[in-house]
């Protein structure tokens, strides 16, 4: 059975929203609405209140709305950025080529920047590695967890996790062996 979904966001999860589209921190935006909220909780919250489809299409309308006002478009930011690339190496500035290649590369999505949680030395609750592999799976994908294991010499135990992650792996390298004759 389906559960029910929302089609509107109530008001804290829009003063939610709003507050993000400031920090860009899930955890941060969910303690400044909820303020006795732990930082932990707040976090979790905020991950599954973000993840809920018609909050994803709020945040995306908010977005808009919001580069609209701003006259902001992604195609603006990219010209100003070749701009400023061009500028940098017409006067012998290699600084702002690559600030200007990073900016261009982190806004069309092809670099991310490092979001690190928990303290030095943890791992999620992980104890393994079959877990910290899966856990690499889930959030690189299986081709990084592989990756990961091979580049530390790490054997890697046979489990339904791995055997997938093998798996794909070989897939990725030769997809037309699941072509239809």
């Amino acid at each position: 059975m389906a559960r029910w979904q929302p089609s509107k966001t109530n008001h804290r999860q829009e003063l939610v929203l709003r507050e993000y589209l400031k920090t860009h921190n899930g955890t941060e935006a969910y303690q400044t609405v909820y303020k006795n909220t732990s930082r932990k909780v707040a976090g979790v919250l905020a991950s599954r209140l973000l993840k809920k489809p018609h909050v994803k299409r709020r945040l995306v309308q908010l977005w808009e709305r919001q580069m609209k006002r701003s006259d902001i478009s992604v195609d603006k930011v990219l010209t100003d950025l070749q701009w400023a690339i061009e500028f940098g190496k017409k006067h012998a500035r290699p600084d702002q080529v690559i600030a200007g290649a990073n900016a261009q590369a982190k806004l069309v999505g092809l670099l991310r920047e490092r979001v690190e949680t928990g303290h030095v030395g943890e791992f999620g609750d992980t104890t393994s590695i079959e877990g910290i592999l899966e856990v690499v799976s889930k959030e690189a994908g299986p081709e990084a967890a592989m990756m990961l294991a091979s580049m530390f010499g790490l054997k890697v135990p046979e489990s339904e996790t791995t055997k997938q992650m093998k798996e794909a792996v070989l897939f990725m390298a030769d997809p037309a062996t699941d072509s239809v004759n």
